[in-house]
C-alpha cells in the first residue's frame, strides 16, 4: 500500500501543477491514464505557455515495474516521462516535449527515432573502420545486432537515437543525451553518396529546431575529431557554434588523437535564426540580388526599394544587431566608422548637395516609427530639397 499511495501522490502532485492547481480536475485524476489523459488536453495550452516542469518531487519508492508501466502508458500516447538517474543529479520528473517522439518530415529528409529493427543498419555502421574512425574506432566498434537491439530496447529517454532518412532510404545517425539542460549531441552521415550535400546541416537545425523549441534544452554540446575538418567547417560557418575545448585520446589502435568540443547556446541559436530570416543578412550575402553601390568589411551600401526621396540609400552594417541599445562596444567602434565612411561616398552618391541621415529605433512598448527590418540600417536620403 505504500507504494501505491506514493503512486497517487506524483500523479497528483503531476496534476496540480500542470493544471495550474486546478483541484476539481486534480480530484478526478485517479490513475496514471487519467493523469495523461489531462496532460493531452492541454498540450496545446502546455507547449505556448509552460516551461518544462523541474524539480517536482523525489520518486523515491517507485520500484522499476512502475516506472516501466509509465513508459508504456505515456509512451502510447506521444509523451514522454522519464525519471531521470541520480548521476544525473535531477531530483524529479521531466516531460519531454510530445515533438520530440515524432518524427520529422521536410522535403526528403526525415528523422525517425530508432527502433528494435534498425539494429541491423547500426551494426554495419557502427562497425565500419570508416564510418567510426573519428570517434576513435578505427576498426570499428566490434559490437553484434543482438547488442545493438538490445541498446534501442533500453536507452532511458533522454538518451536519443535517430535514424536519418533521405526518401525511403537510411543514410545516417543522430543522437543527444540530454542531462541538465544540455544535450550532448552527435551524427553521422554514414552513406558515402549523401555526404557533403548539406543534409547534415539541414537535418541538425530542424532537430536543433525541436530541441530549443520544447525548452527542454538550453545548450548543445558538440564534439568532432580536430581531423574532421569538414564537420568542423559546419559546426563553425554554418551552425555559429563556439569552440569550448581541446582534449587528446588515445584511440582503440593505440594511436593518439585529439577532438574539438563545440557549443551551441539557446540565445546564440535564436541569433542565429534570426540571422538566417533577416532580408538584410541575406543581401549581404549575396542570397538575394541587390543594386549594391558600395561595400567593404563593414557594411554594404543599396538603394531603398521603396525610396522616400529621389535618392534613397540604406547603409547596412555586414554584422548582425537590430538596436543601438543592442550595441556592443566593437559595435560602436563600427558604427562610428560607417558614419565617418558616409561623408567620402557623398560624390558616389550623388550626394554633393547634402543629405539626410535617419536611423529609426524601434521601442519597448511599440513602434511608431515603423522600423521594418530588424537589421540596424541608416536612411540616406538626398538628391532634392527635403522637407521637415
Amino acid at each position: 500500500m505504500e507504494k501505491k499511495e506514493n503512486y497517487k501522490q506524483i500523479l497528483d502532485k503531476l496534476s496540480a501543477l500542470i493544471l495550474n492547481g486546478d483541484l476539481e480536475r486534480v480530484e478526478k485524476i485517479t490513475d496514471i491514464e487519467t493523469a495523461i489523459n489531462e496532460l493531452d488536453k492541454i498540450q496545446d495550452f502546455y507547449y505556448k505557455n509552460r516551461r518544462l516542469l523541474e524539480d517536482m518531487m523525489l520518486l523515491e519508492n517507485l520500484d522499476e515495474d512502475a516506472k516501466k508501466n509509465i513508459d508504456k502508458v505515456i509512451g502510447d500516447v506521444g509523451f514522454k516521462i522519464a525519471l531521470l538517474d541520480d548521476e544525473f543529479d535531477c531530483r524529479g520528473w521531466t516531460i519531454f516535449d510530445k515533438k520530440l517522439t515524432l518524427s520529422y518530415y521536410d522535403s526528403k529528409v526525415k528523422l525517425k527515432k530508432a527502433q528494435p529493427d534498425d539494429a541491423e543498419i547500426l551494426t554495419i555502421w557502427w562497425n565500419d573502420g570508416k564510418i567510426m574512425a573519428h570517434a576513435g574506432f578505427p576498426n570499428g566498434v566490434g559490437t553484434t545486432v543482438e547488442k545493438v537491439r538490445e541498446n534501442i530496447v533500453n536507452r532511458p529517454f533522454y538518451n536519443l537515437l535517430f535514424i536519418i532518412y533521405y526518401g525511403p532510404e537510411p543514410i545516417g545517425e543522430m543522437s543527444a543525451n540530454i542531462s541538465n539542460g544540455v544535450a550532448d549531441f552527435g551524427i553521422k552521415i554514414c552513406n558515402d553518396e549523401y555526404q557533403n550535400q548539406g543534409i547534415g546541416p539541414f537535418a541538425m537545425k530542424k532537430f536543433f529546431k525541436e530541441l530549443f523549441s520544447s525548452n527542454i534544452v538550453d545548450k548543445i554540446k558538440i564534439t568532432t575529431n580536430i581531423n574532421n575538418e569538414r564537420a568542423i567547417h559546419v559546426y563553425k560557418d554554418k551552425l555559429k557554434v563556439t569552440e569550448v575545448k581541446r582534449y587528446k585520446f588515445q584511440g582503440t589502435d593505440g594511436k593518439e588523437q585529439e577532438s574539438v568540443e563545440f557549443e551551441l547556446t539557446k540565445s546564440q541559436w535564436e541569433e542565429m535564426i534570426k540571422m538566417e530570416n533577416c532580408i538584410f543578412c541575406k543581401i549581404i550575402k549575396g542570397e538575394i540580388s541587390s543594386n549594391i553601390v558600395y561595400q567593404d568589411d563593414d557594411f554594404v551600401i543599396f538603394p531603398d526599394l521603396n525610396p522616400k526621396a529621389k535618392l534613397h540609400y540604406l547603409a547596412v552594417p555586414r554584422k548582425h544587431f537590430a538596436l543601438l541599445s543592442e550595441m556592443t562596444k566593437d559595435d560602436e567602434v563600427l558604427l562610428g566608422r560607417i558614419l565617418a565612411k558616409i561623408p567620402t561616398l557623398s560624390t558616389k552618391l550623388g550626394l554633393d548637395n547634402g543629405y539626410r541621415i535617419i536611423v529609426n529605433q524601434k521601442g519597448e512598448k511599440g513602434n511608431d516609427v515603423g522600423q521594418e527590418v530588424m537589421h540596424l540600417h541608416i536612411h540616406i536620403l538626398g538628391g532634392e530639397k527635403l522637407s521637415m
